[in-house]
């Protein structure tokens, strides 16, 4: 469902670029080889490095609503490597069950701020909290994508909720 929604927020030529650069972290490339190849040569890791940096830079462009100009013009650092290593480990996490026993461990309030137009449902996120028993609140966006703070219908009201939950 995340990845419709992010495609339905590109143009046609970046979602055929979206859904190739998919396929290459799934399944990787005959041309390249596949991005978990261990002792990778330095060259394919810039190259594994620079195509992660692409799929993220088009999975924010369809994550937003209304960014600002200067959402765009963050550096996003890419580890393709260090991407796999530790979205591996969160996949099993989350396969067993694990994350979320370690999520009601925790021992502070819970807030979650949510666009309404984020590709992540709003009952994906609530749904898992609804069912470990912990308290907590839920703000709604919105006009709002993904990153309220690099959004220009967002950005304001997300701030003065942040400052409200941080008692200030």
């Amino acid at each position: 469902m995340i990845g419709e929604r992010r495609r339905r927020n590109l143009g046609p030529g970046e979602r055929e670029e979206f859904d190739r650069l998919n396929l290459w972290l799934e399944q990787g490339t005959p041309e390249r080889g596949r991005m978990e190849e261990p002792g990778m040569p330095e060259r394919s890791r810039e190259h594994a490095d620079r195509l992660l940096a692409r799929l993220g830079e088009l999975a924010e462009k369809g994550d937003c609503y209304d960014p600002l100009p200067c959402a765009a013009d963050h550096e996003m650092l890419t580890d393709a490597e260090q991407y796999r290593a530790v979205w591996g480990e969160a996949v099993k996490l989350r396969a067993s069950g694990q994350l979320l026993r370690s999520f009601v461990a925790l021992d502070c309030p819970i807030t979650l701020i949510q666009g309404e137009q984020d590709p992540h449902p709003v009952c994906g996120v609530c749904g898992p909290l609804a069912g470990s028993g912990k308290e907590y609140r839920v703000h709604v966006l919105k006009c709002c994508g993904h990153s309220p703070w690099l959004e220009r219908q967002a950005r304001g009201e997300f701030f003065e909720i942040l400052k409200q939950e941080l008692g200030q």
